[in-house]
Formats: C-alpha cells, sequence, structure tokens
C-alpha cells in the first residue's frame, strides 16, 4: 500500500503565529487545535467535543458546513459538555497557511474503515509539522499521528497535548515522517509498480 504524499510548505514549521490569531480573533496565549475539513457527520464532532470538556485545551473547527441541522447539534453539544468558551465554530472558513499557522495541534475525527482510507487533511497537517491526533486511519498506523477509538481516549490524547514538551515531541515526528512521504518520492514508488507490471506482461 502506498501511502497519501505530503506536500511540506515553506513556512514549515514556525511557532504559532500570534499576530494571525488576533487577525481571527483567537487568543495568543491559548493552546488552540484545529478540527479543519468539511464539516458533517461522518466527522464525529460529537467525540472530539466530549474530549475538550476531559481537557484544558481550546478548539477551532472550520470549514464549510451545508447540514443546518448540523450546524444546531454542534451548538447544543458546546453547551452539552460545557465547552463553549473553548470551542470556536468557523463555519465557511477556507483552509489556508494562516489557519495551519495559527494551530498547536490537528485532531481529525473522521473514521476510515478500510486499510486504504486516507486523509487529506491529515497528510496536509503532517506536511506543515504539526501533531495530530486522529480517529482510525489504518493506512498511517505506522505515521506520527496518535489513534483513538473513544471520546475519552479522545480527552485523554488533548491532556497529553497539554504539555508544550508533548507537541514538540509530536511535532519533530510529524517532521520526520513528512520528509520520507513528499510526493516525489511517493511517484517513485508508483513508477517502480508500473516498471515492475511492464515487465511481467
Amino acid at each position: 500500500v502506498i501511502s497519501h504524499g505530503v506536500t511540506i510548505p515553506e513556512a514549515q514549521r514556525q511557532p504559532p503565529d500570534a499576530r494571525l490569531r488576533e487577525k481571527l480573533k483567537l487568543n495568543p496565549s491559548f493552546v488552540y487545535g484545529l478540527c479543519p475539513g468539511f464539516i458533517s457527520r461522518s466527522k464525529n464532532h460529537r467525540e472530539i467535543i466530549e474530549g475538550l470538556a476531559a481537557s484544558e485545551l481550546h478548539l477551532v473547527i472550520a470549514g464549510e458546513c451545508r447540514d443546518e441541522n448540523y450546524r444546531l447539534q454542534l451548538e447544543n453539544w458546546l453547551d452539552e459538555f460545557g465547552v463553549r468558551d473553548r470551542a470556536t465554530l468557523c463555519y465557511g472558513w477556507q483552509m489556508n497557511d494562516d489557519l495551519w499557522r495559527t494551530a498547536d495541534f490537528v485532531v481529525l475525527g473522521a473514521e476510515k474503515t478500510t486499510p486504504y482510507s486516507a486523509s487529506g487533511q491529515l497528510a496536509q497537517a503532517i506536511g506543515w509539522g504539526l501533531p495530530v491526533i486522529a480517529k482510525n486511519v489504518p493506512i498511517y498506523r505506522d505515521g506520527p499521528a496518535l489513534l483513538y477509538s473513544t471520546a475519552e481516549e479522545c480527552g485523554m490524547l488533548l491532556n497529553y497535548l497539554n504539555f508544550s514538551s508533548n507537541r514538540e515531541a509530536l511535532m519533530q515526528r510529524s517532521k520526520r515522517y513528512a520528509t520520507t512521504r513528499n510526493w516525489r518520492g511517493i511517484a517513485e514508488q508508483h513508477v517502480k509498480i508500473y516498471q515492475e507490471i511492464i515487465k511481467t506482461t
């Protein structure tokens, strides 16, 4: 199985930018997780929000949401778990360098149920050298992401990321992984496979 390629931005990896946080109305002194991408039921936001309640961290959920009922459900969960003051919902935000550079870590709740499922957002987070916690991503089991199965486990991992030394260690893991999964290397792996196929036909 050939994994998803990783793009390494030129800005990888500067510290979270306080000026950008102010621009996005985020407190420069807080530790922020970013939950990026299209906002839908398949992303299991309830587990992430419940996990957030067991930590002292802050979270930004950013992306397009076309389901008004799900938007209301997200709002209800913030109240249900008492985290409204630590969660920012940013509907319609486009993923860009500013958002990635404001994050201290990334949390992804989309469940990948097959050995070949990959996540573009996860690959981007790794490319940015960010610590990542994610739900059930089999193809990245050998990678830098910390994986969880339940809301309780998500909360435990969030608490782990509350310590700067742990975030720094995971940042280094992401950076090392990214250098071995750049798109050039992934393309070369495909070429080798094609060459083997041609030889046998």
